[in-house]
């Protein structure tokens, strides 16, 4: 089973050890501000989070584009446009599952989590434009997203076991302890942002 870790001891900071065994260092290097689950869904693929049949319609029929579905050629260049921006922008990537509808990533940042969503979207929908799988007219991601953040070492656990091992058979995968290695350096590096 991947991505569960014991925890049999309470040091001072049992959270610093568990982010840090995640990352393969050592405890004395820097931890960001905030651990959390970022969830999001390929444009129109998610209407059932709506309780209302009618807004459901209603979604569907003024869609602005087709439902996008991430391929497998997608998910490859996703999870590895993720792994290259949190290099880029320092931030640990502790586990991430890339589905046909939507994806699922923890990471530790520095960045308020929704500026953390708002570019891993932005980066993934460049590269996806860039590597012709999508048009620069395609509407990509669901305006939405779910943030949770992970307070405790059993919260970032409980979401690793379910990102990892929780959502069906295996699609694109990224494990903290594998590390970003396990990704292709295909897409190019990435600029912060001003």
């Amino acid at each position: 089973m991947l991505g569960t870790i014991p925890i049999s001891k309470a040091p001072e900071s049992i959270n610093e050890v568990l982010i840090h065994s995640l990352r393969g260092i050592a405890p004395s290097t820097h931890i960001n501000d905030v651990v959390v689950l970022l969830t999001w869904s390929g444009y129109g693929l998610h209407p059932t989070i709506h309780k209302s049949e009618s807004l459901v319609r209603w979604r569907q029929q003024n869609a602005k584009s087709r439902p996008y579905v991430l391929e497998r050629p997608h998910r490859k260049l996703i999870l590895e446009t993720i792994c290259n921006a949190c290099k880029t922008w320092n931030w640990a990537l502790l586990a991430a599952h890339i589905r046909s509808t939507h994806l699922h990533v923890i990471l530790d940042t520095s960045a308020t989590p929704e500026r953390s969503m708002g570019e891993l979207k932005r980066a993934c929908t460049n590269a996806l434009k860039e590597a012709n799988l999508a048009t620069w007219g395609d509407r990509i991601w669901a305006d939405y997203g779910h943030i949770r953040p992970l307070g405790s070492p059993y919260a970032i656990n409980k979401a690793i076991n379910y990102v990892l091992n929780g959502q069906g058979a295996p699609m694109e995968i990224h494990h903290g302890e594998s590390g970003c290695e396990s990704c292709a350096e295909a897409t190019p590096p990435l600029h912060r942002r001003p």
